[in-house]
């Protein structure tokens, strides 16, 4: 598996996410075009100059990354409220994400917009899928090393696919 690998047919707008599958935290961003912002990523991780440094310590290590979608947003139209929708829908998913929790995300902080209300409920199913993998390790669900990498392996299948 190479060390970042970026979700297929994502060149939409919408609210992703960065995850680091050795330690499983998470980083949340949005874009208007989420397949040209992860490939922005992808160099800059590889040069060293990420501006999350945790993230940049933890691929400096050789920790491997998957980036996906967790919701497509539809973008309004109206020419000074274009990014409005990302960055509330960011926001949401950094919050059901926990993704400030030093711990468990890479975010820092909240503040990326305004605040409305439409598609919350991809990101709840996105972050109970993602609770759902990461606890199966965390509370011991699965023991044995063996049943932890297929449980791996089929959560990278389920949001690489998607």
């Amino acid at each position: 598996m190479e060390q970042f690998r970026i979700c297929k047919n994502c060149d939409f707008p919408g609210v992703y996410a960065i995850l680091n599958t050795n330690n499983n935290k998470i980083y949340i961003g949005s874009s208007r075009n989420i397949k040209e912002r992860l490939y922005n990523h992808k160099p800059l991780l590889n040069h060293g100059k990420n501006k999350v440094k945790e993230m940049q310590d933890d691929y400096n290590k050789g920790n491997k990354f998957i980036a996906y979608v967790i919701s497509p947003v539809r973008v309004r139209d109206e020419k000074y409220l274009k990014y409005d929708d990302l960055r509330y829908f960011e926001r949401k998913a950094i919050e059901k994400f926990n993704a400030t929790d030093s711990e468990i995300g890479y975010n820092k902080k909240l503040d990326t917009g305004s605040k409305r209300l439409i598609e919350d409920r991809n990101i709840e199913y996105a972050q109970a899928d993602f609770d759902l993998f990461r606890n199966q390790k965390h509370y011991g669900y699965l023991q044995e090393k063996s049943a932890w990498n297929i449980e791996r392996k089929r959560f990278v299948k389920k949001v690489m696919n998607a």
